[in-house]
């Protein structure tokens, strides 16, 4: 009798192993050289590097770093299936493992740090999207102007 107490309280204490041991959210370290550029997750802009950010485990992101004369650069941060998660399929903690599904604890993000080398835009380069630029935005002023002109 003991022992199926045993085991039911281990089994009581190994649910959501995953997350207990590893949470809902992942500390990701985030480098450039230079530093200083602009981090941004998903679209929407966290801070500058060096940093570490605080991500969601249940989802993949996109992480974009940008400076001003440096061409972007992007990473993808891929959720994979955590190992603390066998603790939970091994003992029969179904519960367990339903928590950790939800709550995002089953998942690790990869990789753990992003460090990038931005590369300077050249000045021909430069020069190359400074020529082209006015001449669209002129053409995009005519065809409002035409669009507008055409409508009254």
């Amino acid at each position: 009798m003991k022992k199926i107490l045993s085991l039911i309280l281990a089994a009581g204490l190994l649910n959501s192993c995953a997350s207990v041991i590893n949470g809902r959210t992942q500390d990701i370290g985030i480098s450039s050289n230079p530093a200083g550029a602009t981090i941004k997750v998903d679209g929407v802009t966290k801070g500058m590097t060096p940093c570490n950010l605080l991500l969601k485990r249940n989802e993949s992101h996109t992480v974009t770093i940008e400076k001003e004369g440096y061409h972007p650069a992007s990473a993808t941060l891929t959720k994979s299936c955590s190992g603390w998660v066998w603790g939970n399929v091994l003992i029969g903690g179904l519960i367990g493992l339903g928590v950790d599904a939800i709550t995002g604890g089953m998942w690790t993000l990869e990789p753990e740090n992003v460090q990038v080398n931005l590369s300077p835009i050249m000045p021909q380069e430069l020069t190359q999207h400074q020529t082209q630029t006015p001449a669209a935005t002129t053409q995009k002023k005519k065809n409002t102007a035409q669009r507008w002109m055409i409508r009254r």
